[in-house]
C-alpha cells in the first residue's frame, strides 16, 4: 500500500470517528483533529470535554480579551485534547457542571 492509500484510509477512519462522536453527543463531540509538526490535537465540544475529564485532571488557561478566553487542555498518550469557550458557556457550566465550574474558577482566578 502506498502513502496516498494509507492516508486516505486513515482520514476515512478519522472522519468516521468524528461523525460518530457528533451523533452520540448531540453535535458536541469532536469538532477538529489536527496532525502536524506541532503534534496531534483533538478539539472537543465543551460538554464532551467536561464529561471526559474530571476536575483537576486538566489545565485551565484564561486569556482575557479573546473571543474564546477559556481553554481547557489534557494530554493523553501524546494526544492533546482541548476545548475553548466564552463567558456565556462558562455561566452555563456553573449550572450544568458545578464541580468543573468551581475548579475552573479557582485555577483561572475568576
Amino acid at each position: 500500500m502506498n502513502i496516498v492509500n494509507e492516508t486516505v484510509d486513515l482520514i476515512n477512519v478519522l472522519a468516521s470517528v468524528v461523525d460518530d462522536s457528533q451523533t452520540e453527543n448531540s453535535g458536541d463531540g469532536i469538532t477538529a483533529i489536527n496532525i502536524d509538526s506541532l503534534g496531534t490535537r483533538v478539539q472537543l465540544g465543551t460538554t464532551s470535554f467536561l464529561e471526559s475529564f474530571a476536575p483537576k485532571y486538566y489545565d485551565v488557561e484564561n486569556n482575557n480579551g479573546y473571543e474564546y478566553p477559556y481553554t481547557l487542555t489534557n494530554e493523553v498518550y501524546g494526544v492533546k485534547f482541548f476545548t475553548i469557550f466564552d463567558d456565556s458557556e462558562l455561566a452555563a457550566i456553573e449550572k450544568t457542571h458545578p464541580k468543573h465550574y468551581q475548579y475552573i474558577s479557582e485555577v483561572a482566578s475568576l
